[in-house]
């Protein structure tokens, strides 16, 4: 499941991410089952790795990538984390 959220990292708010998670189900389940759970959790495994980004970018912010992501990524991953929260209850 992880393999996803980090194949969609730093783009974890684009309205193509429903499209791309059903396609990599898709190809996944072609070559090895996945159970209903291990799909249900695909949006926490990217909640995840959003947050590991905004750490990573806190960490390294002298660097440049982390510089021109800084601006905007705080505010897009609390969207998420609200999106991600509401759609738990």
């Amino acid at each position: 499941m992880y393999d996803f959220a980090a194949g969609i990292s730093f783009m974890e708010d684009s309205p193509q991410i429903p499209d791309l998670k059903e396609a990599w189900v898709k190809g996944y389940q072609s070559v090895r089952p996945l159970s209903a759970i291990d799909v249900d959790n695909l949006d926490t495994f990217v909640m995840l790795r959003r947050m590991a980004l905004l750490a990573w970018i806190g960490s390294h912010i002298e660097a440049q990538e982390p510089q021109a992501l800084a601006p905007d990524f705080s505010r897009v991953t609390a969207m998420l984390a609200e999106r991600y929260l509401a759609q738990l209850s």
